[in-house]
């Protein structure tokens, strides 16, 4: 009797035993004895149902692109300038560029002097006049691989050829039913063959009769509260900003894009030189660049760089 009590309780507690859910195991990983050392562990809290999700501030603030409309373009007939560098405007406009002759296949001449714009209308006649006078200097017939070293024909180095890294590439551009464009490099200029530097010296000077001021009607402003970082000239004392044109207010630096007549308000006040101006709006100064958009500039469209080398 008292064995059959015995294995009655084992029974039970066997049946007790195997009620009891199992104990869940969970993997550990195990860590080489190199990398326990060099390690510190951290303790992760497990989430309760009372957790609050954590957000997390971002430590660059993007400032916003500008948007830019959609507008009507022209098609250039000629084109001369320089290129090179990296400006205040390389983002938006894809290259730094000094447009200092435009022609336009309708007609419109703006030239750039001196950081003023002038423009007059050329007749038919008057613009296959030009373009026969470029192409009786040379144009066409210049020789040139465009590798601006001792073995391009467009200059004549004789023995002092020596490698340049930096400096400004000018180009001249026909477009149309005889496309060319050539190119060279400023440092070479005293290099370069006498037709190439009779031909570059002729349309550099070109300025016909009755040119009048050119008012634009989109420009781009890069402003920056106190001095531009990326300059080097030597500040001069800054001059009011009127209050009737749009404010420069920024607490540290901001594009603009005007257009229209409001745009031209500006152009205006920057006429007397299209390079930085340094200005005083309500106490606070800032270093102003203006870049004057041409009819050919498309802002949803960067420009490609004229010159290929």
């Amino acid at each position: 009797m008292k064995i059959k009590n015995i294995v009655t309780v084992l029974l039970v507690a066997i049946i007790l035993v195997s009620c009891v859910p199992a104990a869940k195991v969970v993997p550990t990983e195990t860590v080489a004895p190199t990398e326990m050392a060099a390690s510190t562990p951290t303790i992760t809290p497990a989430p309760t149902a009372t957790s609050i999700p954590i957000t997390f501030t971002p430590s660059v603030v993007i400032t916003p692109s500008l948007i830019f409309s959609s507008y009507p373009t022209k098609q250039i007939l000629l084109e001369y300038g320089n290129e090179g560098g990296f400006g205040d405007f390389n983002d938006i406009l894809g290259r730094t560029s000094y447009e200092r002759l435009v022609l336009y296949s309708d007609g419109q001449l703006i030239i750039s002097k001196d950081y003023q714009f002038f423009e007059k209308m050329l007749s038919p006649s008057e613009t296959e006049q030009l373009l026969l006078r470029l192409e009786n200097m040379g144009f066409y017939s210049l020789e040139t691989n465009q590798d601006h070293n001792e073995t391009d024909k467009l200059y004549d180095f004789g023995s002092q050829y020596q490698r340049v890294y930096d400096g400004p590439i000018y180009y001249l551009s026909v477009y149309g039913n005889k496309p060319r464009t050539i190119c060279y490099y400023g440092p070479y200029q005293d290099f370069l063959i006498p037709e190439a530097k009779g031909l570059f010296g002729f349309i550099n000077e070109f300025a016909p009769d009755s040119m009048t001021p050119y008012k634009p009607d989109r420009v781009l402003l890069a402003i920056y509260k106190g001095t531009n970082p990326s300059l080097t000239d030597e500040q001069t004392v800054p001059f009011s900003w009127p209050s009737d044109l749009s404010p420069l207010e920024t607490p540290d630096w901001k594009f603009m894009y005007l257009e229209g007549i409001s745009a031209t308000e500006v152009a205006t006040f920057f006429s007397r030189s299209y390079d930085v101006n340094f200005l005083d709006e309500k106490g606070n100064d800032y270093s102003v660049s203006i870049h004057v958009v041409l009819p050919h500039e498309n802002l949803q469209k960067p420009q490609e760089w004229v010159c290929s080398k």
